[in-house]
C-alpha cells in the first residue's frame, strides 16, 4: 500500500502498462485541489518527453495527495506505453513531497520565474495562469506602524494555492467536473474568505528567502501573487498574512476575454442558426427539449448572439482556425484590441 493511502486503500494506484518506457513529464497545468483536501481526483496537463521522440502534450487524470501536489512547473518521473506516449503512469514513489522540495531549495519555489519559462515554452496557452510576482515587493509596504508581537516585515510570493470552492457549493461541494470528481478532506468557504492551502516563497526584508507550506483563511478581495507578511522573530515558520495591507485583487476576466480564452484552448464559436447548433438539442431525444431549443436558437440568431463550444477533449489548438475566429470577434467589436492581442499571444506557434 502507498504510504499516502487512506482508509487502507491505495489512492495512488494506477493501471499497469503493457510495454512501459521511462520518461519525464513537465506539469504545464497542475491541479492543486480545493481547501484542505488530503487527496483528490486530479486532471493535470503534461508535456511528456520520451527519449528519441518529440514532446507530447497529454491530459492525464489520476488521484493525487496533498503532500505530492503536482505543481505547475515541476517535472515528474513517469512511465509511458512505448507505442502510445499518451498512456502515462506517474512513479509517485519517486516524486518529492512539498517539504522535500522546500528542504532542497527547489528552483520551482525559490526561482519560480525560471520554472515558468519552461512551462510557457512548452504551452504558451498557460500564460494566464502565471502569477505576476514582479520584483516581489509591494508599494507602501511595510507602513510606518510596528507589527504585532514584534514581528518583522516581509513579503511572500504565492507559488501555488488550492482553488476557491466558492461558487461550487450548492447543498454540498460540487466542483465543475463533479461527474468524475472524488476527494477526501475539508472543504470550507464563507462569504469573504475560504480555507486554502498555500505554498509560499517568503522574503524577509532582513534575511534570506525560504519556502513555507501552510493552511490559511484566504481573503478573496485581497488575494494576489505577492502578499505582505509579518514574520515571528524567532520562528520563521510562524507568519501572519497582513490582509489589510495587501492590494485589492484584480477584477475577474470580462465575458469577452473568457470567450477568447475558450477559443485559445480549442473551443470554437458557432452561429445559433447553424446545423451544428441545432444538433446540440436534437441529440437529447426529447421532442419538447428540441422544440424549446430551436425557439431559443431563433431568438439568439435574431439578436446576433453567438454560442461558444468548449473543447472537451483538450485536443491541440488549430492556430489558423482560432486566429480566424478571434479576428472575426475583434472585427465585430466583441473583443477589444487589447483582448485580441492577449489571446493571440497565447496561441501555439505556427
Amino acid at each position: 500500500m502507498s504510504p499516502f493511502g487512506f482508509l487502507k486503500k491505495d489512492r495512488l494506484k494506477q493501471p499497469a502498462l503493457n510495454n512501459p518506457v521511462s520518461a519525464q513529464a513537465l506539469v504545464v497545468r497542475g491541479d492543486p485541489g480545493y481547501s484542505a483536501m488530503s487527496w483528490w481526483s486530479a486532471s493535470i496537463r503534461l508535456q511528456v518527453a520520451v527519449p528519441g521522440l518529440a514532446p507530447t502534450i497529454v491530459q492525464h487524470d489520476c488521484n493525487v495527495v496533498r503532500d505530492k501536489t503536482p505543481l505547475t512547473g515541476s517535472v515528474l518521473p513517469v512511465d509511458v506505453e512505448r507505442d502510445d506516449p499518451t498512456q502515462v503512469r506517474i512513479r509517485w514513489e519517486e516524486v518529492p513531497t512539498t517539504e522535500q522540495r522546500i528542504a532542497d531549495r527547489d528552483p520551482l519555489i525559490f526561482d519560480p520565474e525560471s520554472a515558468w519559462r519552461f512551462v510557457l515554452d512548452a504551452d504558451p496557452r498557460q500564460s494566464d495562469a502565471k502569477p505576476s510576482w514582479g520584483n516581489g515587493s509591494l508599494p507602501g509596504w511595510p507602513s510606518g506602524d510596528a507589527l504585532r508581537q514584534g514581528r518583522k516585515a516581509g513579503t511572500a510570493l504565492v507559488i501555488a494555492h488550492s482553488w476557491d470552492p466558492g461558487g461550487n457549493v450548492a447543498g454540498g461541494f460540487a466542483p465543475p467536473n463533479a461527474g468524475r470528481y472524488s476527494f477526501g478532506g475539508t472543504i470550507e468557504t464563507g462569504l469573504h474568505t475560504y480555507l486554502g492551502w498555500l505554498l509560499l516563497c517568503v522574503n524577509p526584508y532582513d534575511g534570506d528567502r525560504y519556502g513555507l507550506a501552510l493552511e490559511a483563511k484566504i481573503r478573496r478581495d485581497h488575494f494576489g501573487a505577492v502578499l505582505p507578511v509579518g514574520i515571528h522573530p524567532d520562528r520563521p515558520g510562524d507568519i501572519e498574512i497582513e490582509w489589510d495591507s495587501a492590494p485589492l485583487a484584480p477584477p475577474p476576466p470580462t465575458p469577452s476575454a473568457q470567450v477568447a480564452d475558450s477559443i485559445v484552448h480549442g473551443g470554437h464559436v458557432i452561429a445559433p442558426g447553424s446545423a451544428e447548433a441545432a444538433d446540440v438539442f436534437s441529440q437529447s431525444g426529447n421532442p419538447e427539449v428540441g422544440a424549446l431549443g430551436n425557439r431559443l436558437l431563433r431568438r439568439m440568431s435574431a439578436k446576433g448572439a453567438m454560442i461558444v463550444v468548449s473543447n472537451q477533449t483538450d485536443a491541440p489548438t488549430d492556430r489558423s482556425a482560432a486566429l480566424g475566429q478571434l479576428e472575426q470577434l475583434r472585427d465585430r467589436g466583441v473583443l477589444s484590441p487589447n483582448e485580441y492581442d492577449a489571446a493571440v499571444a497565447k496561441l501555439p506557434p505556427s
